[in-house]
């Protein structure tokens, strides 16, 4: 049912347009958390449109239903794209939204690895699906495991660009498997240094393990990277040292973040 709004949604307004309306409805409607959320998607969709030119290549990473890819497609009319989902129906609907020549979508999740690995799609509650069971595990939520294939985006993209051909920005929402997607595009980062808008909050992220240290590592100190918060790249403000980055986290103050050169 939710697909179907969206695509309704996206004939009517377009899908660039869907974070704009869900942020007046969250602050009509909403609490304080669940507009939070919806803050974030709003604030994507601008930095999306400040950084890219008309040629720019992007990556989703966790596409879901789309919004943030038809906002990158909008935003780099000559771009090209590439998107991994690992729900087969939302990938289903993807390939249909996005039948076009500068988009390639993908039916698998990003890792550090390269396979097939059990995914745990949470019916009832699709955007909670991901690799390792969570915080989702609750009475209420219908969960059922599937077979889904891995790879790293550098090996996907080692195949699809030549060596003249930069990434200009990622995005990556993927339940707390931050870490292994970053460590799956590392060579890709460290030559590009593309921005990346990522998911990072401590509710997902310590089923896996992850620690912001080992974020801020292998971002900053092994790419070269500096690490921000969405709304004080867009305004010109500084970056977060280590420290701060580690606060944000651990407090729970923003679970969304940039990296940028």
């Amino acid at each position: 049912m939710k697909l179907l709004a969206i695509r309704v949604l996206s004939l009517i307004i377009g899908l660039e347009n869907i974070p704009y309306l869900k942020l007046i409805i969250a602050n009509l409607f909403l609490s304080k958390e669940a507009r939070k959320a919806v803050n974030y998607d709003y604030l994507t969709g601008k930095v999306i449109k400040k950084a890219l030119d008309s040629s720019s290549i992007c990556v989703d990473v966790g596409c879901h239903h789309g919004i943030i890819l038809g906002i990158m497609v909008k935003s780099s009319s000559q771009g090209r794209f590439f998107a991994f989902e690992p729900l087969p129906i939302s990938y289903k609907y993807l390939v249909k939204q996005f039948d076009l020549p500068n988009v390639e979508i993908y039916n698998m999740a990003l890792s550090d690895t390269k396979g097939t690995a059990k995914f745990n799609y949470v019916v009832n509650s699709p955007a909670y699906s991901s690799l390792q069971k969570g915080q989702y595990i609750t009475s209420d939520k219908k969960i059922i495991e599937i077979n889904v294939e891995t790879d790293l985006l550098d090996n996907i993209l080692n195949n699809k660009l030549d060596s003249n051909q930069k990434v200009s920005l990622i995005k990556i929402d993927v339940e707390g498997a931050e870490l292994q997607v970053l460590v799956g595009a590392k060579n890709t980062i460290k030559r590009d240094k593309p921005i990346i808008i990522f998911e990072f909050g401590s509710v997902a992220a310590e089923y896996y393990g992850t620690k912001p240290d080992d974020i801020y590592n292998l971002l900053c100190l092994e790419c070269g990277l500096k690490i921000g918060l969405l709304d004080s790249w867009l305004n010109g403000e500084n970056p977060l040292d280590k420290e701060e980055f580690k606060e944000q986290y651990y407090k729970g103050i923003n679970y969304y973040f940039m990296a940028y050169p």
